[in-house]
């Protein structure tokens, strides 16, 4: 991506959550091809150098580039040898309730080797929200991420959608620094897990 892009940084701040040392600067990207200009915000976590890119021209995205075998995506964090990744689909109300398991059933035919849950109607866990969730089934799907992550990007409508690994970093990590989100970013409940 990089590669093919300039970017310029306009300013920079920085912040401390946890033991770990956020900066950010909101960045412009033009591509070399047809004049295009993209407005984002780039994260740098200081700790395990996870990069973050928050398009605001997309539908609030946060872009993290996850561990994978394609050239352009760097490795940011390791794997563990078991489910490499899940799924949460939120929704709150009936129409994106309704929107969530339609994007679970399309999700079901392009994936099978996917594994699906139940929906849970209620907050749970670290989820405010109600939500379903599915899981990558096995470390040999891993590479699959991102075939996942551009299906649910162009599918997701509205919805809150995360996709976070399961690292040597942990859970914590996982679900904040690790994480992916497509839609509105969430307010996990997670505080106690640092």
């Amino acid at each position: 991506m990089f590669g093919t892009h300039f970017i310029l940084f306009i300013a920079a701040s920085s912040a401390q959550v946890g033991g770990a040392f956020f900066s950010a600067a909101p960045v412009a990207m033009q591509s070399r091809g047809p004049c295009s200009l993209v407005s984002s915000v780039l994260i740098i976590n200081s700790i395990n150098k996870n990069l973050h890119i928050i398009n605001s021209r997309k539908a609030n995205g946060l872009y993290l580039k996850p561990e994978d075998d394609r050239e352009d995506i760097p490795h940011t964090y390791t794997l563990k040898e078991r489910n490499p990744y899940d799924v949460h689909v939120y929704y709150d109300g009936q129409e994106e309730r309704e929107n969530a398991m339609n994007l679970r059933e399309r999700m079901k035919q392009e994936f099978p080797w996917m594994r699906f849950y139940s929906e849970k109607d209620r907050p749970i866990g670290p989820h405010p929200i109600p939500m379903w969730e599915a899981d990558f089934g096995c470390f040999e799907n891993r590479n699959k991420w991102n075939d996942v992550r551009e299906f649910v990007e162009k599918e997701h409508g509205n919805l809150s959608v995360l996709i976070h690994p399961h690292s040597t970093d942990g859970d914590f990590a996982d679900h904040t620094a690790n994480a992916f989100w497509l839609g509105g970013v969430l307010d996990l409940r997670i505080q106690g897990w640092n």
